[in-house]
């Protein structure tokens, strides 16, 4: 979790606002990632062959198991996902 002052946290919310990367709901305020970041984010995965290699063992996963499988980077000591 960043520890940033909420002033800070606001201006680089703005900032990544007016390029395309967040949106802000009007009605209840909430900052949302924008397709912008999304196709970042898929670019790097595409870069670093990710994507490719392991959607076809994900999808016989699902087959053989009949549960939901997801894609899992590491990032740290946490795990961003993405769904197969």
């Amino acid at each position: 979790m960043a520890e940033l002052a909420p002033s800070t946290t606001h201006r680089l919310l703005q900032a990544l606002q007016s390029q395309g990367f967040v949106t802000q709901e009007n009605e209840q305020g909430l900052w949302r990632i924008d397709v912008k970041t999304f196709r970042i984010g898929n670019s790097f995965l595409e870069a670093r062959d990710v994507v490719a290699t392991s959607r076809p063992l994900l999808r016989r996963l699902t087959a053989e198991t009949g549960e939901t499988a997801n894609l899992g980077i590491r990032d740290g000591d946490t795990a961003v996902f993405r769904p197969a």
